[in-house]
């Protein structure tokens, strides 16, 4: 829960902006003004606002959301603009034509921001705005800051960076090369699972994001993984609790570090088919197949780099190079068409 917020004072309005405020006086009294004075409040980035405008509900939301403190776990941009999960599950979504949250105080009265939106905007412009104004910035019921440029323009290709400075977990969405929920979901179960990739994990689960299920319709009977397969992908509530189990940071250094084992264990067993040829009962192996096998890891490796960014660069790099050191110390030229793609991969690392 949030903290209670404390109660500003009402200062009278100038055109000029006095930058009279008081963000929690000393015995955290309000003073009631009359219809001259207006309500100023600072928000937690340090901005003072003005809420002369808003009719009483919107200023009750504004005050909660600027002078209360609360968590984005995850954030990502969209193919319609910008959405932050918290971490008490509202998701607020920014774009051009509104701003809107998923909490049920904003679905109460869709026409007025939320305390969610209130705070996100106040913390978006704390990074995205150079400096701090002279006077109170206007705030409109919709959560807009009028003395600002709206906030999805300043966001544009600024959000990684944002994400950074705030210390949120930035995701790339599908529409820029990142993961779908389900292909999330998916991600994360076989996290769990030591030597199972995201796409070899229950292949038999396939659900899809945009069909509606209440929780009743996805029990499976009798299986509880894709039972819990299910929810995750329908369910707000579940698929936060398992991101915050397992963040995207975790699950890219755990898939990497089975890429990297998985490919050392193929080497090992060409090398042992190598000096003592085909062993009983081992699947047929030959110089090709490895290397057609190695040349799926790389490409495997090269698809989640991009998927997960900017998770597990480290991880892949890593991954990369053991792989590279260990092709160059086996004199096999068969090796060599791998160690080339794996130099690319290693030089395009930066740009990806």
């Amino acid at each position: 829960m949030p903290p209670t917020p404390t109660q500003p004072e009402r200062t009278p309005h100038t055109d000029r902006g006095s930058g009279l405020m008081d963000t929690a006086s000393d015995d955290n009294n309000a003073e009631e003004g009359d219809s001259g004075q207006s309500l100023v409040i600072q928000g937690k980035s340090g901005i003072s606002y003005d809420l002369a405008g808003l009719d009483p509900d919107s200023e009750a939301r504004a005050l909660v959301g600027l002078t209360s403190e609360f968590e984005v776990i995850s954030c990502t941009t969209t193919e319609t603009g910008y959405d932050f999960q918290l971490l008490e599950r509202p998701r607020v979504h920014l774009n051009h034509n509104a701003y809107t949250c998923t909490c049920s105080t904003f679905a109460s009265r869709p026409d007025v921001a939320c305390q969610h939106i209130f705070w996100l905007l106040d913390q978006l412009h704390g990074c995205l705005v150079p400096q701090r104004p002279p006077s109170e910035v206007p705030l409109a019921s919709d959560g807009r800051s009028l003395g600002f440029v709206r906030i999805e323009g300043l966001l544009k290709g600024n959000l990684e960076t944002v994400a950074d400075q705030l210390n949120w977990q930035y995701t790339r969405s599908e529409a820029e090369g990142g993961m779908s929920r389900p292909q999330n979901v998916r991600d994360i179960m076989s996290a769990y699972r030591p030597a199972v990739l995201p796409d070899e994990f229950r292949l038999d689960l396939l659900d899809d994001a945009g069909q509606t299920r209440t929780p009743e319709q996805c029990v499976v009977q009798g299986d509880f993984e894709a039972t819990m397969f299910r929810l995750a992908v329908h369910d707000e509530a579940v698929y936060s609790s398992l991101c915050k189990a397992m963040p995207p940071g975790a699950r890219a250094a755990i898939y990497f570090d089975k890429m990297q084992e998985r490919t050392r264990r193929l080497l090992a067993d060409f090398d042992r088919y190598c000096q003592a040829g085909q062993a009983a009962g081992a699947p047929p192996m030959d110089a090709q197949e490895v290397v057609d096998e190695l040349g799926r890891n790389v490409r495997r490796i090269r698809e989640n780099i991009v998927a997960r960014a900017p998770h597990g660069m480290e991880g892949a790099a890593k991954a990369l190079v053991t792989l590279l050191e260990d092709i160059c110390n086996r004199s096999n030229d068969a090796l060599d068409s791998v160690k080339l793609q794996v130099s690319a991969l290693l030089r395009d690392l930066p740009r990806i």
